[in-house]
């Protein structure tokens, strides 16, 4: 059995997920802009128009913030910033994309251009805020502290895939003798005992694919023998697929076992390890176990690995301790590897960041509704994070009748340095974005410091934040499926919707 270490070895670089030939765009406003507030509760808003493997990652030094530029670069004078926007995977032209000072005012603003790009030359500090979503589920992303010649990568959420069919799955005839066992099959999240269709929904496929994976459990519980197909197409026309499984059953064997010791200290609730195999950018149903620690706070589990059928792994720890009333803190890590066909283990031990003990977002205060305010507080020093990310949830519910409600989020990104963050100015342009008079926020807001080797610096987090969502609002906090081979690591604050 193979030990790894999630904090050990060498050091990787946050992988942005596309590459696309960046156009500078000239900015479409003045320097001093109108950067009044935006509309009261009145105004209605407008109508809707691969990498080392990352079980050798490492928590490296977060004292350098930028990657040294070459003397050609330096001779070529001042480098600007360049926004390049997403939509799935796809270039977004049109996106409004707002440039700030350090201090938080409008400095100008510009559309991306058809290949999802706009630059803008910038002063070291400057602000940056891009305009994601609709007018009726907005999304602001605001990035503190950019430098000249940042690339800023963010990916816009495409509307959801409403395809999905039921699929009869065929599979292998059985070669274990074990009386009361039972057969399953999973496409990603969506599954069934044999024998059943496998209903497929939106959540269990990705681009209208999906991967199949079978199992058989004993009566007791333990699994025997498993098979799998990948690549699977759902035939689009709302009738039902037919889908013959002809890989022979593989005798299941191997195992990831995932351990801490050396939690941070205040957590009393319960720890969490999930272990996912990830085929063809879908995650398997998730295997999960939330236990207490032993007396000496050694927490083990063990989980099946299906050799051959995944793309890569990951394997996920969230340990948490109870807030008030409406929060939790927990901490959290993540490591992504190539897929295992020897048993292992996997110690979440030696870099796990201090609780957060508070946080709060303030717009009658310090802030105002147009340019909330964050503070929080943390059980120890954040000094060894690479990166802030706050959400903030924010919703207007019209009291007139003619307007329509808006369900909003804003999501500011800070260096670690920072002891609080307050949401920049927007222009007139950026209204129907930013929250209206009248519109109240969720608290308490969503909070992560986070490190590790995919982000291990500030200009990583910065430089990629926008292409994975770290965290998304509700009750679970557990990490996103990772771009590349490594780690994150987390310490969290959140609402409590459970």
């Amino acid at each position: 059995m193979k030990p790894v270490a999630l904090f050990a070895g060498s050091s990787l670089a946050f992988l942005v997920l596309a590459s696309i030939p960046v156009a500078c765009v000239s900015s479409n406003a003045s320097p001093n802009e109108d950067s009044g507030a935006p509309p009261g509760q009145d105004g209605a808003p407008p109508s809707e128009d691969a990498a080392p493997s990352g079980s050798d990652a490492t928590l490296p030094d977060a004292g350098t913030d930028a990657p040294e530029k070459d003397s050609a670069t330096e001779d070529a004078g001042p480098q600007p910033l360049t926004v390049h926007v997403l939509l799935g995977l796809a270039p977004e032209s049109g996106v409004l994309v707002v440039f700030q000072d350090a201090s938080g005012a409008v400095v100008s603003s510009a559309t991306t251009d058809a290949t999802g790009s706009v630059s803008q030359l910038v002063t070291a500090g400057s602000q940056v805020t891009v305009a994601l979503g609709t007018t009726l589920a907005p999304r602001l992303v605001t990035i503190q502290a950019v430098e000249p010649g940042d690339v800023l990568t963010l990916v816009d959420t495409p509307p959801a895939s409403t395809l999905a069919e039921n699929v009869n799955v065929t599979l292998p005839a059985p070669t274990w003798d074990a009386s009361g066992a039972t057969e399953y099959v999973y496409a990603a999240q969506c599954g069934t005992s044999a024998g059943s269709p496998v209903y497929v929904n939106p959540d269990c496929q990705l681009n209208g694919q999906f991967p199949l994976l079978a199992y058989a459990q004993a009566s007791g519980g333990q699994e025997l023998a498993y098979t799998y197909q990948t690549g699977n197409a759902l035939l689009e026309d709302g009738g039902t697929d037919a889908i013959t499984v002809t890989r022979p059953w593989a005798t299941s064997s191997v195992v990831e076992q995932l351990t801490t010791s050396s939690l941070p200290a205040g957590i009393t609730g319960d720890v969490q390890f999930t272990y996912d195999e990830v085929s063809g950018g879908v995650a398997t149903a998730r295997q999960a176990v939330q236990d207490t620690t032993d007396d000496a706070g050694v927490l083990t589990s063990a989980f099946t690995v299906h050799s051959g059928f995944a793309d890569f792994q990951q394997s996920e720890l969230f340990a948490y301790v109870g807030g008030d009333s409406n929060s939790l803190s927990g901490v959290v890590g993540a490591i992504r590897s190539a897929p295992t066909s020897a048993s292992e283990v996997t110690a979440f031990d030696g870099a796990l960041l201090p609780l957060i003990t508070a946080a709060n977002v303030d717009s009658t205060d310090a802030g105002t509704t147009a340019q909330p305010a964050v503070t929080w507080t943390s059980a120890g020093s954040l000094s060894s994070a690479t990166g802030i990310i706050v959400n903030l949830q924010w919703y207007f519910s019209p009291t007139d009748g003619g307007d329509q409600y808006v369900n909003g989020n804003w999501t500011l990104v800070a260096p670690p340095t920072a002891t609080s963050i307050s949401a920049p100015a927007m222009p007139a342009s950026a209204s129907a974005w930013v929250p209206y008079a009248g519109s109240y926020y969720s608290e308490p807001p969503q909070f992560a410091a986070v490190a590790g080797s995919l982000v291990p610096t500030y200009a990583t987090v910065r430089a990629g934040v926008g292409a994975v969502s770290l965290y998304a609002a509700g009750y679970s906090a557990t990490p996103p499926l990772l771009p590349a081979n490594g780690s994150l690591i987390a310490t969290v604050f959140y609402p409590d919707e459970g």
